[in-house]
């Protein structure tokens, strides 16, 4: 909680202090929220939609423009989840995967988890919106100056595997269990999973590529109005050493014939793994 003694909004990019009339860039979409402090303990107490205020009470004004000036929207930035970012697709624009795929990958060059001019594993789910997400991620990914292996189509677990076998890092466009309007992106480490302890580095580097990006101009950007690349990559060809590392780690690591004499029903619906999973059993 954010100690305050004036009243703070919530804009684009953070939280900000209202102390004069301000102008606020959102989208039609978006709604601003006031939070009253609590004057005897100096806390955030109660929040309120802004439309729920009249202007003589906070006088403000809404200018339904972007803030960037290439752009004709205005962007809603990813937001750590319980594992990954989180998004709606329609959020999730080339320019917002870019951004944090490449900030996160700085932040890991930074910490010296993984090796300049390294490779990088990249897979993605069956979503519709997956692969173009996987695109630009890629951009992101060569633009660090790093190569990409193209796993395809993978459960999560078999592209961290692979990653770590490489002693690299690994970029998952997945949304996991959440609807097909929504998707994610997952960053690994070369020895696991990225940690909550991770997360300000990446947020810090996140924001300074944000704003390397947005203070380009129509001309100089990589990204046009509707901030999706305006020459986008094509995927390297499958590499499948993933998928077989994954699935000799299961074949091994049992005896054959352990189910014997079972049926056994598959519901697959659409999980990335589920062809896997016919193979394995």
């Amino acid at each position: 909680m954010f100690p305050c003694s004036r009243p703070i909004v919530t804009g684009p990019t953070g939280l900000y202090w209202i102390s004069r009339p301000i102008r606020f860039t959102l989208s039609k979409k978006r709604s601003i929220y006031i939070v009253e402090p609590d004057s005897s303990h100096s806390r955030p107490q109660q929040v309120r939609r802004a439309s729920d205020v009249s202007d003589s009470f906070y006088p403000m004004s809404v200018d339904q423009t972007s803030p960037v000036k290439f752009l004709n929207y205005t962007p809603v930035p990813l937001a750590f989840g319980t594992s990954g970012l989180r998004g709606l697709v329609k959020d999730i624009t080339d320019l917002e995967a870019y951004i944090n795929v490449k900030g996160a990958l700085r932040y890991l060059l930074s910490i010296a988890d993984m090796a300049p001019s390294s490779k990088v594993v990249l897979a993605g789910d069956l979503r519709p919106s997956t692969d173009r997400i996987m695109r630009a991620c890629m951009q992101a990914i060569f633009d660090c100056g790093c190569s990409v292996e193209n796993a395809g189509k993978i459960p999560t677990p078999a592209l961290v595997l692979r990653a770590m076998s490489n002693g690299g890092a690994g970029v998952m466009v997945s949304g996991s269990h959440i609807p097909f309007d929504r998707n994610g992106i997952k960053i690994n480490k070369s020895i696991g999973e990225i940690l909550k302890s991770d997360e300000p580095g990446i947020l810090r580097e996140v924001e300074r590529v944000r704003d390397q990006e947005y203070s380009r101009t129509a001309a100089t950007s990589a990204f046009n109005a509707d901030g999706m690349l305006k020459q986008a990559p094509n995927l390297p060809l499958l590499d499948r050493r993933a998928e077989e590392a994954y699935i000799r780690r299961y074949t091994e690591s049992f005896t054959d014939n352990g189910l014997s004499g079972l049926r056994v029903l598959i519901y697959q619906h659409s999980a990335v793994g589920r062809d896997i999973l016919g193979r394995l059993l």
